[in-house]
């Protein structure tokens, strides 16, 4: 019994890792979507960085990059928000030169054009709109989901198959 609800539990856990990286890249995608027909404004920009992290790999550790700012704008009311997301798509990758070029770009002072959710202001993105990267949450969650299905039933499909097999097999004397 212990033999067949461990993998079992290990798979429910692992499709459950899948589903909630699909759902928040499809409603990560859903927002990109619905923010190049949000409202348009200007925005000034408060704070910017370019930062440097370090995480951890099979051979060390590499240094990934961010872009992290802060800008305020003014909605259609009036009322004041503050907001620092570039993008949707936006992650930081090991490529400092796209990072330092946006940098360079979004200095502190500088005015931008920010698109916000008219019907919640505090959601807001400087780039509106679907990008090529919009879709990569999705892709990893369904990698991942293929393959947190295929490897245990891999692993434990030959064992039902040849009990099958063996109970068919008609045995002459």
């Amino acid at each position: 019994m212990f033999d067949f609800w461990l993998p079992a539990a290990m798979l429910a856990f692992f499709n459950l890792i899948g589903i909630l990286l699909l759902v928040a890249g499809i409603r990560e995608l859903h927002l990109a979507w619905r923010s190049r027909r949000w409202e348009e404004t200007v925005a000034t920009i408060e704070e910017s960085s370019l930062d440097p992290c370090k995480r951890k790999t099979k051979h060390g550790e590499e240094v990934i990059y961010l872009v992290k700012l802060q800008y305020h704008y003014q909605d259609r009311a009036g009322d004041q928000h503050t907001g620092n997301r570039i993008s949707f798509s936006y992650h930081p990758t090991k490529q400092i030169e796209d990072h330092q070029e946006l940098f360079d770009i979004l200095q502190p002072g500088r005015k931008v054009q920010v698109y916000y959710n008219p019907s919640r202001p505090d959601q807001c993105t400087l780039v509106g709109g679907v990008e090529h990267g919009s879709f990569s949450s999705i892709i990893i969650a369904l990698m991942w989901l293929s393959m947190s299905i295929s490897v245990p039933l891999m692993t434990y499909w030959p064992d039902f198959s040849d009990q099958l097999l063996v109970r068919s097999m008609k045995v002459m004397p």
